[in-house]
């Protein structure tokens, strides 16, 4: 085969990239809550966004979940249909173990690398007021990152 016409798959470099350099991204994208004309929504999918590329860089990837106050999950609940009083966010980081650009269908649990977990959430407020569910989902996205860059060498 012709080595000039042949597709070489390189993984991306993250070398070039600095810790401070990628604390400073993640800071400015997930620690500001910033109401845009795009509408709330799409700037917190932006920030969520932020967060899930800087973890894929490291290899890992985010699982949000809601829990109650104990931090064990609403398995296979809406959280509209207990009756708990209040609610937490909980993110996970978890590693890839196989390549970036094909996981497949069904994806290992990974090793669990880091867990942040957001305040209680009173129950109307985090059902009713969208923006209660989108900062406890930040908060806790916010945490785990901490405790990331804390863990690097």
């Amino acid at each position: 085969m012709d080595e000039s016409r042949s597709l070489r798959l390189v993984p991306p470099t993250t070398d070039r990239l600095s810790d401070d350099w990628s604390r400073a991204r993640h800071r400015a994208a997930v620690h500001e809550i910033s109401d845009t004309s795009l509408g709330d929504e799409w700037a917190h999918a932006l920030q969520v966004h932020a967060a899930i590329d800087l973890l894929r860089h490291r290899r890992m990837r985010l699982i949000l979940t809601v829990t109650d106050t104990e931090g064990r999950e609403l398995v296979d609940t809406d959280p509209a249909s207990t009756s708990l009083q209040q609610f937490r966010v909980r993110a996970e980081a978890r590693e890839i173990g196989g390549p970036l650009f094909a996981l497949p269908p069904r994806v290992r649990q990974g090793n669990l690398r880091a867990v942040g977990v957001s305040e209680p959430c009173d129950r109307a407020a985090f059902l009713d007021v969208p923006q209660v569910r989108r900062e406890a989902e930040l908060a806790a996205i916010a945490t785990l990152l901490d405790m990331i860059d804390l863990e690097a060498p």
